[in-house]
């Protein structure tokens, strides 16, 4: 992300502020909520699209296991 910022073409930093803006409305608003609160850490030249994609993949996946052990306990 920070080579795209300092080297990378306009059309280059414009598509990866397009993927993030599509992320960000495409998720429910809870998990975008959490996604910024794990993000605030990362400085803001390197947090776009696919940063905040690796982001919401791994808080899905963790959310996941956490609902899927908890349906393990009650069986």
């Amino acid at each position: 992300m920070c080579f795209y910022c300092l080297y990378g073409q306009e059309y280059d930093l414009e598509n990866l502020q397009w993927s993030q803006e599509l992320l960000e409305e495409s998720c429910e608003r809870s998990l975008h909520d959490k996604v910024l609160e794990k993000a605030h850490a990362i400085p803001v030249i390197e947090l776009d699209g696919p940063i905040f994609f690796l982001i919401m993949a791994q808080t899905i996946m963790s959310l996941t296991e956490k609902s899927s052990s908890a349906v393990d306990e009650n069986y």
